[in-house]
């Protein structure tokens, strides 16, 4: 009787090889958050801009060291400013878009609004760890109401699902907790704080948009905002009856086009100019 050698599948043996070289990966990826964490700080390079980031914790950590798909498009926000321009970065976070924006255009004004006061303390920080006298921090949230409404805060610093929206946050319950935050109109805050109408916005608020994109729309019926860059949460927009085909018809009736689109998963990115 013979014996009979064994022969691993091909495929099989990609798989395991790829596997090993993923689990290294992580693990130095893993390492290096790690270090960044333990440095404190994290240099992103913004078109070959430095722009210097605090860090504390993981999230922050995963943010700016993989800029968590942001960077192309926060250079292609900082490529289309020019002087004089007024930039509003509204769900700023930690202030990625804020800073990368006040760094290359310190003759634009760049307002970062950020609800959340931990968050909001932080775009702080990292304006004054990059001295960019042309930022401010408005830690209040744009819609087209005005009063005091419950804030869901997801887990740690930097987490990307905070929100007004009660369920679109998907860190564990446990994990979650609520501040009373202000929300304001953004022309009833403009005049109360004598700040200019925006040129250019980012929007980015998990889920509440529609209010945000109501909120502006003044100022997109007069096409005042020269680019208008929405994150759509599609099915959150959803589960409070409204959707993002409806705000898109919204903006474009005002004689808007959407000039780039990009859906990743349940978000749908859409960049406005004037037609």
């Amino acid at each position: 009787m013979h014996a009979t050698a064994t022969r691993r599948h091909p495929l099989i043996t990609r798989l395991a090889r790829t596997l090993g070289i993923s689990r290294l990966r992580a693990s130095l990826r893993h390492r290096h958050l790690d270090e960044v964490i333990a440095k404190g700080s994290h240099t992103v390079l913004i078109d070959d801009k430095p722009v210097e980031f605090l860090v504390s914790t993981r999230r922050e950590a995963i943010r700016v060291v993989n800029a968590v798909g942001e960077q192309a498009h926060i250079e292609s926000v900082t490529r289309f400013l020019r002087a004089g321009d007024v930039f509003w970065d509204i769900g700023a976070n930690i202030g990625m878009f804020t800073c990368a924006a006040a760094a290359l255009h310190p003759d634009a004004q760049v307002h970062a609004f950020e609800p959340e006061p931990r968050t909001a303390s932080r775009i702080r920080e990292n304006i004054a760890r990059n001295k960019l006298a042309n930022a401010s921090v408005h830690e209040v949230a744009l819609s087209d109401s005005e009063g005091s409404f419950d804030f869901i805060v997801a887990g740690e610093l930097g987490s990307g699902t905070n929100s007004l929206v009660k369920g679109h946050a998907n860190s564990p319950e446990s994990k979650q907790s609520t501040v009373t935050v202000r929300v304001c109109t953004p022309a009833d805050y403009a005049r109360e704080r004598a700040l200019a109408p925006p040129t250019v916005v980012k929007c980015d608020v998990e889920g509440a948009e529609a209010g945000v994109i109501r909120g502006l729309m003044p100022w997109i019926q007069q096409r005042a905002i020269r680019r208008l860059d929405v994150e759509f949460h599609l099915s959150t927009l959803e589960s409070q009856g409204e959707s993002a085909a409806d705000l898109e018809r919204e903006i474009l009736a005002r004689g808007y086009r959407a000039e780039t689109r990009h859906q990743r998963g349940d978000t749908l990115n859409i960049t406005f100019l004037p037609a």
